[in-house]
Formats: C-alpha cells, sequence, structure tokens
C-alpha cells in the first residue's frame, strides 16, 4: 500500500513539474512582440500560436476600420468594437440568428429601435452591414395598393430632409435606398430589384466611396447613387445610426410597421471592397457566390436580355443546377410567371412573344 502511494506520489510530482515548466516557457513569450512575425506555423484555438517551436500567445487580428460591431451575442447589447461606440436601445426582444447559432435583436413594434451613437468620424468612405430577417408585416389597409414605405435605417441628421434612409415597401417588397439630392426636401431614390423573402434572412450593405453609394442585397449589387456633393458635408458630420420602426410611421395614428430581426451590424469607416461582400454572403446563399450571377430584366422579352462584360446568358444546366434556386432566393422570380431564358430559350422559334427573367452567369475559364 505504501509502495502504491509513492508510486502515484511520484507520477503526480512528475506531472506537476512538466506542466510548471511548459507554463514557464509559455508566459516566458507573453511580452514578445508580435509584429516581429505575421504568420504562425501553427496557429491552435484560444489565440494560441506555434511559432518558432514556442508557444505564444496570438492576439486575434482586429480590423482597426470596424468602428462598430453589435451582435447580440453579450449579456447586453453593446458595441463590441474597439470604438465602444454607445448604443441606445428600446423593446428589443431576443430572438435566434442565423442558423440558430448565437442571439440576434427582434424589433416587433413601432416603439422598438437601437441606436448606435458617438461613433468616431465616418469621412468621404463608409459602409454600414448587417443581417435582417423580416418575420411579419403590419398594414393599417390591406386592400390598399400603396406601396407605403417603412423605414428600416437611418444615417441621421438633425434636418430630416438630410438624412440617408433605407426603406421597405411594403407591397413590392424591395428596399430602396435614398439620399437627399438638395435642400426643398427631394430625395434620389434607389429601388432595389432583388425582393425580400418573408422569413429568410438577408445581408444588406451599403457602402459610400467618394462619388458612390450603392446597394447591396446578399452580395448582389443592386445599384447605385451619385449624391450632390452636399450631402457630404451636411450628413457625414452627424454618424448616428438608427434601426427601428418609431420613425418609419408616417402620423402617430399609423398602423403600418415591420416585425422583424437584425444581426451582426457592422459600420466600417472605409469602402468595403466586392470580395469582401461576396464571402460574407455566401452563407445566406447556400455557399453560391453571389458573383457567379447577374439580374439581367424582368418579365422581359428575349430582345431585352443583356449581360455586362465576362457574363452570359445562363444555359439550361446552369439554370437547373443551382440557377433557379439562387433566383427564388432572390426574390427575382416571378411567382405568377416563373419562366427563365436561357440561352436554348433564345434561339427556340417557339418562345416568340415569351416573356420572363433574364439572367446572366460568370464566363469560367477552365484550364486543363
Amino acid at each position: 500500500m505504501i509502495i502504491r502511494t509513492q508510486k502515484w506520489q511520484i507520477i503526480f510530482i512528475l506531472v506537476a513539474f512538466v506542466a510548471v515548466y511548459a507554463f514557464q516557457d509559455f508566459v516566458s513569450h507573453e511580452n514578445i512582440n508580435l509584429k516581429d512575425f505575421n504568420n504562425c506555423d501553427i496557429e491552435v484555438q484560444n489565440n494560441l500560436c506555434l511559432f518558432n517551436g514556442d508557444l505564444v500567445v496570438n492576439t486575434p487580428e482586429v480590423d482597426s476600420s470596424l468602428i462598430a460591431l453589435v451582435s447580440f451575442d453579450k449579456s447586453r447589447i453593446m458595441d463590441e468594437s474597439l470604438s465602444k461606440a454607445t448604443i441606445y436601445n428600446k423593446n428589443i426582444q431576443e430572438s435566434t440568428a442565423l442558423k440558430g447559432y448565437g442571439r440576434s435583436g427582434r424589433l416587433s413594434n413601432k416603439e422598438s429601435y437601437l441606436q448606435i451613437h458617438n461613433l468616431p468620424k465616418i469621412e468621404q468612405q463608409y459602409a454600414i452591414q448587417f443581417s435582417l430577417f423580416i418575420h411579419q408585416i403590419f398594414k393599417e389597409d390591406v386592400t390598399s395598393f400603396d406601396d407605403k414605405k417603412i423605414r428600416i435605417l437611418q444615417k441621421f441628421h438633425s434636418d430630416d430632409k438630410k438624412n440617408l434612409k433605407l426603406t421597405f415597401g411594403l407591397d413590392s417588397r424591395r428596399l430602396f435606398l435614398s439620399v437627399p439630392a438638395g435642400s426643398d426636401a427631394i430625395f434620389k431614390t434607389l429601388e432595389s430589384f432583388s425582393r425580400i423573402q418573408l422569413r429568410k434572412w438577408v445581408q444588406v450593405t451599403i457602402v459610400k466611396s467618394d462619388d458612390k453609394i450603392k446597394l447591396y442585397i446578399n452580395g448582389s449589387l443592386e445599384g447605385y447613387i451619385s449624391p450632390p456633393d452636399k450631402f457630404t458635408y451636411e450628413v457625414e458630420q452627424n454618424p448616428f445610426i438608427y434601426f427601428g420602426n418609431q420613425l418609419a410611421v408616417d402620423k402617430p395614428t399609423d398602423e403600418n410597421f415591420l416585425d422583424y430581426l437584425i444581426d451582426d451590424i457592422r459600420v466600417y469607416n472605409r469602402v468595403l471592397e466586392s470580395h469582401e461582400i461576396f464571402a460574407k454572403s455566401e452563407q445566406f446563399l447556400g455557399g453560391t457566390s453571389s458573383d457567379f450571377y447577374r439580374f439581367s430584366c424582368r418579365n422581359c422579352p428575349r430582345t431585352q436580355v443583356a449581360c455586362p462584360q465576362d457574363y452570359h446568358i445562363c444555359n439550361s444546366f446552369e439554370i437547373l443546377s443551382q440557377g433557379f434556386q439562387y433566383a427564388r432566393s432572390m426574390g427575382w422570380v416571378d411567382p405568377v410567371s416563373p419562366f427563365i431564358w436561357t440561352s436554348e430559350g433564345m434561339i427556340n422559334s417557339k418562345l416568340d412573344g415569351q416573356v420572363g427573367l433574364g439572367m446572366c452567369c460568370k464566363d469560367i475559364v477552365y484550364q486543363g
């Protein structure tokens, strides 16, 4: 019994000695200058890194251009970026996020809102990106065909006539991006050709460069607006971003509002490149790259189908393999007439007089 006890004591002492030695070797590198190396030999979970045979702490890469990040995954709603912007919110409920992982914020009534204040000064360039899930539409007059627009997001200015606005059409189910075009409450408005599907997550990205403001849905470029020079001076000096139904009503008794979820809100003080937007959008499209397809026209005859450079009219294989599913997820397909033009159909004389969706697929060069 004594021999057995001593045996386990010896084993315990040896294990403790190895652990202490390894820990000392680990902590001895805590002051290492991480700028001395760019890549780990082996990356380990929990931000550990094997570099030149040594185990060191490898701090996660931080994008300094990310000036606001709200994921709703913390115990309270807060900015998780290094900027630590101030977050105000009201009546936001906890809900399920994309694919069931983490949490999202649900704005389920007219009083719900989320505000991001005290952002670092946004200069000529910025990007706003977020995930959107519209759960239900509440419309005051369901018999009306007036496409009332509910404001989902706005880049706030003390004068409402100078706000950048992103609205949702209750009937068309399209997004509308509006920017002021002058001092007389005149707005330039871009209407998306993609339709937002109910109860389906989509990614929305707004990118402002020096001369354009672009709107992306699931990585697909919906178009752009060229704002006047005055827009930059009057709006950019007020970095205050607002999500919610409260400013979306036309009058106090208006019963038009949305029940929707938002998640992974990101604000950058730079232009997001197209490949960055494509990479983040694939999870919303089942792994399909949004760069592979382009919208051409809806309910159009074959003579109006045209594709940009490096794209062609999709053939039947491309449509049947994944193209039709992509078109449905983007809201391109007309539920009444779901016909899609293919390269084979373009030369079929039996389809004279037919109208349908024009889709383009990316040219792929196979190298043997």
